[in-house]
């Protein structure tokens, strides 16, 4: 299975793009490190490819998935911030059963405590909360996942602690991970492959 966008095109203002021309692609299993200074569209390209945002130009598509009329997304971004992400209204049981329903197993691996289901967004810390996040976009339907600076803001062991229940995840259902970070060491250490965004930009000014 791939995961494929083709002559991406896409901007804010009128005068300027954020992504011109770019091509991507990702394979089942394949972990793919997505790289490059601020402001040249990482976050952009994860919305486009999990559907948030559609290019001025361009498709997204998955070659060799069977279509279904499930409204669960195959492709689950995991964004930085989780209070963004969560309905504030909604106990965290309602939250993560959304998607659907994690086994105790996986709850435990992911270091949530019973308790917390019953409580409000609001009565978690980040990491908590991000956990919950992380862990609501690991179904069995889930064929592609884009993790975008997914535990920058939290501390080392919260850290450790979510990337080994998600690459053990990708690797045993062969689920394609984006990573997309500034931590360099982590890229380096995980991904099979780089794609430098910044790179398309130079090779634009190259042929002009």
């Amino acid at each position: 299975m791939q995961l494929r966008a083709q002559n991406i095109n896409f901007k804010y203002r009128s005068d300027r793009y954020i992504l011109k021309d770019i091509d991507f692609s990702i394979e089942s299993g394949e972990i793919v490190g997505l790289v490059a200074p601020s402001g040249f569209g990482k976050t952009t390209l994860a919305k486009i490819l999990a559907g948030y945002e559609k290019p001025e130009s361009g498709s997204v598509e998955i070659e060799g998935l069977t279509k279904s009329k499930n409204r669960y997304s195959p492709i689950q971004l995991i964004f930085q911030h989780p209070e963004k992400s969560v309905n504030p209204k909604w106990k965290m049981s309602k939250i993560l059963n959304e998607a659907f329903e994690p086994s105790k197993e996986l709850l435990d691996d992911m270091g949530i405590k019973d308790e917390w289901l019953n409580r409000w967004p609001s009565e978690l810390s980040g990491g908590e909360l991000q956990r919950f996040c992380v862990l609501r976009a690991l179904s069995s339907e889930t064929k592609f996942l884009i993790a975008d600076e997914m535990t920058t803001m939290l501390d080392a062991i919260t850290q450790a602690q979510i990337w080994g229940v998600v690459l053990e995840h990708v690797k045993k259902h062969n689920i394609g991970l984006i990573v997309i970070s500034h931590e360099k060491a982590l890229v380096d250490r995980i991904c099979h492959r780089i794609v430098d965004l910044s790179e398309f930009e130079e090779l634009k000014q190259d042929i002009v």
